[in-house]
């Protein structure tokens, strides 16, 4: 019972209104569902889906080179690249602009201060025709950078906003 109570004013302390104010606004607008790759992401809910199923790929070693060898000359992370990629291909294959991915969390600092943080975060940003690979790259950097600032609000929180049901019977954070 007093983990609850801590949680709830946690809540309500400025650093996690600020969080929620950056969230509510970084998901506000039409966000459409798409599921991808049937045989990964089931047709359930997605809220469930997503947090229990992954996809591991594998890349030739010729092409992991020339990717380490690119983020090297390029001072930027192969993680940041990597993502890049991903959400061009998602909006590619979607054709939607807005792309969100949940990317594990993997430098927790808040376990030192004996707070549970998130183990995953949201990263959404709009990926167009009209962008370059590099402002694709740069969006893609910012949306990270600007994730991981406010990663300390529940992720619990996010999905319950984002898989509420209106009365209407419709998602506030997806049109289908």
């Amino acid at each position: 019972m007093m983990k609850k109570i801590d949680e709830n004013l946690l809540l309500f302390s400025s650093k996690f209104v600020k969080q929620k104010e950056y969230w509510m606004k970084k998901l506000s607008g039409e966000n459409v569902e798409t599921t991808l790759i049937d045989d990964y992401f089931t047709n359930q809910s997605l809220h469930k889906s997503i947090i229990m199923k992954s996809l591991k790929m594998e890349f030739p070693q010729s092409l992991s080179e020339r990717l380490m060898k690119l983020s090297k000359q390029s001072n930027l992370s192969l993680y940041i690249l990597l993502l890049t990629a991903l959400k061009i291909l998602l909006y590619r294959y979607s054709n939607n602009e807005d792309i969100s991915v949940i990317s594990p969390i993997y430098n927790n600092n808040g376990k030192k201060a004996g707070i549970l943080l998130n183990h995953q975060v949201l990263i959404k940003e709009r990926i167009g025709y009209r962008l370059t690979f590099k402002d694709c790259v740069m969006a893609v950097t910012y949306s990270t950078l600007e994730a991981y600032e406010n990663q300390d609000y529940p992720f619990n929180k996010l999905m319950d906003y984002l898989f509420e049901k209106t009365p209407s019977g419709d998602t506030p954070g997806f049109s289908s």
